[in-house]
């Protein structure tokens, strides 16, 4: 997708834009994205998973999935996502996550900040409130 070949351009330095990100379209919006870290490789994806109106407000519940696909541990991440809207955090969990106009950033909770090799962490999510429907940039 464009938003994971400019992901992958800010964090490593390499012009992704030739290749291909493979993307689950499966009933839910999902961006997939590989980031690196030093020598360190890890896989973001972020999946709408619900969406709803209350009181004249838009509520969007996103889930993320991080993956360590190297051979090596991975401390200290922080990931910053953007949308198409402005944003505020309703609700958060297992994380530190905060909105500043239309950018989220996640950093990681206590029992998350170090991610083994060859592991996932995928029980990380927040629900973001706007005045119209929002979409990952």
């Amino acid at each position: 997708t464009e938003w994971g070949q400019w992901l992958r351009k800010v964090y490593t330095g390499k012009d992704t834009s030739e290749e291909k990100d493979s993307q689950d379209t499966s009933g839910s919006s999902e961006k997939t994205a590989e980031l690196k870290s030093g020598d360190n490789e890890l896989e973001v994806s972020l999946r709408k998973s619900n969406t709803w109106n209350s009181d004249g407000m838009v509520f969007t519940q996103f889930d993320l999935t991080l993956t360590n696909h190297s051979d090596q541990p991975v401390t200290g991440w922080s990931e910053v996502l953007n949308f198409t809207k402005e944003v505020s955090i309703d609700q958060s969990w297992n994380g530190d996550i905060s909105a500043s106009g239309n950018t989220v950033t996640v950093k990681p909770g206590q029992y998350h900040a170090t991610i083994q090799a060859g592991e996932s962490v995928k029980d990380i999510g927040f629900i973001v409130k706007s005045d119209g429907m929002v979409e990952q940039k």
